[in-house]
């Protein structure tokens, strides 16, 4: 586009702004390490510890009086607790999700189960993401039946690790599990067929449905 319009490719640049202080916080130093690599060889400047407080038309403005001069902005927020949530009496924890045991009912109202992205379980605290969600299923599940036997349910504890399979935006990956990261280009083939098989168990795998009959004409 830029060759189409005239423009040098060096007149494209970059800028990643967090207000975290650290590049991707939830992953090992080899992954931050790669990444911070990455970046670095693609020209894009990386500002962190930097809390943006107001936007313009022309530029960001931090917290710390850094104003970054933009033309096109792209936002990438972390996960966020529905607002009408805050309108029930359930207990949440500090980013508003539902606050839970690890038997899956809610703190302050037993008969009230939740899991995955709107809940919080306070004993076992694990970052948004689909790889903790799915697996609480089961478990839900299962003390749902036992809350309706009368039984005594059984907590759940979600896994420590976790296999991260990133994107490096040009066809290669890097995968991330605990302290471990490796950057190969092999890796997101891998990732793309698994979330394919992965949604192919809810598409192509459900059962068919009868349709329902038309209502008698009158």
């Amino acid at each position: 586009e830029l060759a189409a319009a005239g423009r040098p490719p060096d007149a494209l640049r970059m800028t990643l702004v967090s207000r975290s202080t650290q590049l991707m916080p939830q992953h090992a130093d080899a992954v931050r390490t790669t990444f911070e690599r990455l970046l670095r060889e693609r020209g894009i400047e990386v500002l962190l510890g930097r809390a943006v407080e107001r936007v313009t038309d022309a530029a960001l403005h931090c917290a710390d009086g850094v104003e970054v001069a933009y033309d096109e902005v792209v936002w990438c927020t972390q996960g966020g607790a529905a607002e009408w949530l805050r309108s029930t009496s359930l207990a949440l924890d500090a980013g508003g999700f539902v606050a839970v045991q690890p038997t899956l009912q809610s703190t302050n109202t037993p008969a009230v189960f939740a899991c995955g992205d709107v809940a919080a379980v306070l004993a076992h605290p694990r970052p948004k993401a689909g790889v903790f969600a799915v697996r609480q299923g089961p478990p839900l599940a299962n003390n749902l039946r036992r809350a309706l036997l009368g039984r005594e349910l059984k907590p759940f504890t979600p896994q420590t690790l976790f296999l991260g399979l990133i994107s490096t935006g040009d066809g290669g990956c890097v995968a991330s599990r605990g302290p471990l990261a490796i950057e190969a280009d092999w890796l997101w083939p891998l990732k793309d067929w698994i979330d394919r098989f992965w949604m192919s168990q809810y598409t192509s795998a459900l059962p068919d449905m009868a349709a329902e009959e038309p209502p008698p004409p009158e």
